[in-house]
């Protein structure tokens, strides 16, 4: 059975990654913040009527690095999607710091495991902040971190996703990254995501927005 890895295994995407991949037959191995998130996606996979038999847990800090090399050990596939999100002008280093090292720790413990394939959770938003853009985007358009309007969200998935390509191109890595505009949908888990709470306040508020 051939076995991914899924970061941010208790995460609004990555819940439904999991049960995709589970359908499809695969091993999983999942990282958490906690160990009480553990029992989380346990609860809601069931609920779902989903097995967890083949799931492995594992609790990783993105910004330690303990655990990473052996929580990847035997993954032919690596589906990277945690990363803070807190909308709003914060502290830099609470979004660009673990969103960075985190996307560093996964994907060094990708190659040096011989992962086959990387796949990044981006964003959008490491592409339209650009002072000038047309409808149209390639793989060459990305934010302009010297852009002052741009938020720390914005900064850190920049600069994530550009980081993985360098590691990627120098490790001759099969990898992607996935850039959504806005995902919604029912929550798994039944709590509501950062970014989804951000969606929903801004439609009730009749305020334009963009994620």
């Amino acid at each position: 059975m051939k076995k991914v890895f899924v970061s941010g295994g208790s995460g609004y995407i990555a819940m439904y990654c999991i049960e995709i991949l589970i359908n499809k037959g695969y091993h999983i191995v999942t990282s958490v913040r906690e160990s009480n998130q553990i029992d989380l996606v346990k609860n809601s996979l069931a609920k779902h009527g989903i097995s967890f038999d083949n799931i492995e847990f594992k609790i990783l800090n993105l910004l330690s690095d303990d655990g990473w090399m052996d929580a990847l050990k035997g993954c032919e596939y690596v589906l990277h999607l945690a990363s803070p999100v807190i909308p709003g002008k914060v502290d830099e280093d609470l979004l660009v710091k673990p969103a960075v090292e985190g996307m560093e720790r996964c994907l060094n413990a990708a190659i040096k495991n011989g992962a086959k394939k990387f796949v990044q959770t981006s964003s959008y938003a490491a592409i339209y902040g650009r002072k000038k853009h047309n409808n149209e985007h390639s793989d060459n358009d990305w934010t302009d971190l010297s852009n002052e309007k741009i938020m720390p969200y914005e900064i850190s998935k920049t600069k994530a996703e550009k980081k993985m390509w360098e590691m990627a191109k120098k490790a001759n890595l099969d990898a992607c990254a996935i850039n959504p505009v806005l995902v919604l949908g029912p929550s798994m888990t039944g709590v509501l995501s950062m970014s989804n709470r951000v969606t929903i306040k801004k439609i009730f508020s009749y305020h334009l927005f963009l994620i």
